[in-house]
């Protein structure tokens, strides 16, 4: 979910593993970021399963901690 819009690449790059360099300009907000975001969380979301209320991760799980911080929309 680190991905980021860095100014001049055309596809948005994981903020975790990519150096930092002076000049850079990096956009965490913007539609090309939001979206790439998005598209990861539907494709994570997607591929779990759908057994929350009886799991034993229940109330403690990162994947529905993240999901409810990017919204309802999203699932």
């Amino acid at each position: 979910m680190c991905l980021v819009d860095i100014e001049g690449n055309p596809k948005a790059q994981p903020a975790c593993s990519t150096p930092a360099a002076n000049g850079m300009k990096i956009y965490t907000k913007n539609d090309k970021a939001k979206n790439a975001q998005k598209a990861v969380m539907e494709f994570l979301l997607i591929n779990h399963p759908l057994d929350c209320p009886i799991c034993d991760q229940g109330g403690e799980c990162e994947l529905q901690d993240v999901a409810m911080d990017y919204g309802s929309d999203v699932s």
